[in-house]
């Protein structure tokens, strides 16, 4: 995997050897000189670089000797065209001539050069007036920045695409920037979890609406003259959520004038008085809001973080601006707004507590003993308690009668009851082939699920058996496929940044870090391959009603029926999710378990074709989870596993599977 700092020289480079033909006298005389119309005189004309940091444009300064000035854009990818379009639109559309609220006026694309040509912006940038003016001079200046924000977000234009949902949260470029932190001062990794446990709680979950965002709306950007203002730099427009642009603006004006300006005791004036004016042409509320502004104080955190220990004054201030900010974004106590922990006592003493409960519900609906003695004895077995605050019990009540139940600490138990019920109710219950768990009651004071005994041995037994496991791999898919068609829909939609597991990604990325502070760079480029990957999820992807963890120790296989349980995570999502979580535990658990390759290849190949078969539509998007899926896994082998023996194997194993995947296709 090439390198994300190789790839950056390498495009920096590219861009370079093209500034020698676009500043040549004859291309300035023929491509440039004649866009200025009447302006377009014999005069000489100086062409410095503007900008060229390794991304895949470059910006180029024509300055002419009679003080016109054209900045020409480079492009070696196919935005440029999109790039002068979209221009051309907001200059036509009431960003252009005749407004106080502009665009930079565009003058002409050249095709053969992939350049987009554009006159200067007047005025000064907002950045520099942030840094050097008293408060009352920059008012005028944020009110109008304010209100070409709004304009813009309030605007209609048709054709836009839609940011990706993983690029829209920002989570990757927190995660970047939290590994670094974590990598320099691995001390440090408990806190910047605690930090993105609390922001996690702030992430948009609801259906948003999108409106046409700048993408990079900061200070630098923003040329006033008056109560003129042009707005630069719109590659990156697109519709997305109008909090993130307002939250952005807002993060980099105050820290310019705080820490930079040396103002703090103003800064937060004017935030207020940026969002009062925002306010007053706003097209909508800003929901998101204290998400973003929490995202972006602690990526400023996070930068200086990374190279300030703790207690230097420096990171100290930094302490006071960024995680000051942090924490206003929490209403409240800001404890409260953390997921409550499992309680230790669930771990120590559930059979006690609930077995009374299991056989008080349940021996009014059973047959009455010999005899007709009241009451009845049980056997109980823990089956799963691993802290999670979720609890599964296993009760014999005699030979013919085992319930299972599952005590909870959160509001799964009843979503999962819920699903249970009205699959089986709805073709996946008694006398049907796939079946999930025959949910016998939902106890909301205890907060208990009671559920019946799946028939049958778990699929992972039959691991390695050629026959008998293909077989059981296939009636998996059936089962899957089945869940999948159907139209029964159980709770919210899941966001689909919460589909790919970005939290947890960024979660273990720290956690690796800090264990691995010399592997910081594979895994921050590891990131960023797969922030790309999932950049490309194609839209229009089918949304069903998925298991949320369906793994092969979960499948119960008996003559009669495919029984498959732990639907505590089911909400309607891409299928493509639950088929890469089943080939990824899959191909991980024959691995550890000696299972040739070979005969893994054969079975994953088995599962994928009678899957597929019946829904193909899932293949969209199944290459960018199960690449997630798998870094997740990785990084999350790296933060706990030793470099040598079965660790090592283990790693090696991730690294075949993820270069595997990164080149598969829909």
């Amino acid at each position: 995997m090439q390198s994300r700092a190789e790839i950056c020289e390498e495009m920096r480079k590219r861009l370079q050897e093209r500034v020698p033909g676009l500043t040549r006298p004859d291309f300035v005389a023929r491509h440039v000189r004649p866009l200025l119309g009447d302006q377009a005189v014999e005069t000489g004309c100086k062409v410095e670089i503007v900008w060229n940091e390794g991304t895949p444009r470059m910006t180029l300064r024509y300055a002419f000797d009679d003080g016109i000035v054209v900045y020409g854009k480079v492009y070696i990818d196919g935005f440029g065209p999109t790039s002068y379009s979209l221009l051309r639109r907001l200059w036509q559309n009431g960003f252009g001539a005749g407004s106080a609220q502009r665009v930079p006026e565009p003058l002409g694309f050249c095709a053969e050069e992939n350049l987009l040509l554009m006159r200067a912006a007047r005025g000064r940038p907002l950045a520099a007036l942030l840094l050097q003016e008293p408060t009352d001079k920059l008012l005028p200046g944020l009110r109008v920045a304010a209100g070409w924000l709004a304009r813009l977000h309030a605007a209609r234009l048709a054709g836009l695409p839609p940011e990706p949902a993983c690029n829209r949260i920002k989570i990757f470029e927190l995660a970047d920037h939290l590994g670094k932190a974590a990598a320099g001062h691995p001390a440090d990794s408990s806190a910047l979890l605690e930090h993105l446990k609390r922001i996690r709680t702030l992430a948009p979950v609801g259906r948003l609406v999108l409106v046409p965002t700048h993408g990079q709306y900061t200070p630098a950007n923003v040329f006033v003259d008056g109560s003129d203002v042009v707005v630069i730099d719109l590659d990156r427009l697109s519709l997305s959520d109008p909090a993130k642009d307002v939250a952005m603006f807002l993060s980099r004006a105050v820290s310019l004038r705080a820490k930079e300006a040396g103002r703090p005791e103003d800064a937060e004036r004017l935030a207020r008085e940026f969002m009062d004016a925002y306010g007053e042409h706003a097209p909508c509320p800003l929901e998101n809001l204290p998400y973003y502004r929490a995202l972006f104080a602690l990526n400023a955190f996070a930068k200086c973080a990374k190279d300030h220990e703790d207690g230097d004054p420096v990171r100290r201030q930094a302490e006071t601006l960024h995680l000051g900010r942090f924490e206003r974004c929490f209403h409240g106590d800001p404890a409260a707004q953390i997921e409550v922990p499992a309680r230790a006592d669930w771990r120590l003493s559930p059979v006690d507590s609930v077995a009374p409960i299991v056989i008080q519900y349940l021996t009014p609906r059973l047959p009455v003993l010999q005899g007709g003695v009241p009451g009845r004895e049980c056997k109980a077995t823990i089956v799963q308690n691993n802290g999670t605050g979720r609890v599964t019990i296993r009760y014999e009540l005699d030979a013919a009668t085992v319930v299972f139940a599952k005590r909870y600490s959160d509001s799964l138990g009843a979503h999962s009851y819920q699903v249970q019920r009205a699959f089986w109710e709805s073709g996946f219950g008694e006398g049907s082939k796939f079946r999930v768990p025959e949910p016998l009651a939902f106890l909301p004071e205890q907060n208990l699920f009671l559920m019946g005994e799946s028939a049958g041995a778990p699929l992972g037994a039959l691991l390695g058996g050629s026959g008998e496991w293909r077989a059981g791999v296939l009636d998996a898919a059936r089962w899957l496929a089945a869940f999948h068609r159907s139209s029964l829909r159980v709770g919210d939609p899941e966001p689909e940044w919460d589909s790919l597991k970005t939290f947890r990604l960024a979660t273990r990325l720290v956690k690796a870090a800090a264990a691995r502070p010399s592997e910081r760079v594979l895994l921050l480029d590891l990131m960023h391959m797969l922030k790309e990957r999932v950049a490309a999820l194609p839209e229009g992807r089918p949304v069903v009603q998925t298991h949320g963890r369906f793994h092969h120790d979960h499948v119960f296989l008996s003559p009669q029926a495919v029984t498959v349980i732990d639907l505590d995570r089911s909400r309607p999502s891409d299928p493509a999710k639950d088929v890469a979580e089943f080939m990824r535990v899959l191909r991980l658990a024959a691995f550890r378990a000696g299972v040739d390759e070979a005969l893994t290849d054969k079975m994953t190949d088995a599962f994928l074709t009678q899957y597929l078969a019946v829904v193909p539509e899932a293949a969209a998007g199944l290459p960018h989870y199960w690449l997630s899926f798998l870094v997740l896994s990785y990084v999350g082998h790296l933060g706990k596993a030793g470099s040598d023996g079965p660790g090592a194997a283990v790693t090696a194993f991730h690294e075949r599977e993820i270069r595997r995947v990164s080149q598969m296709r829909p």
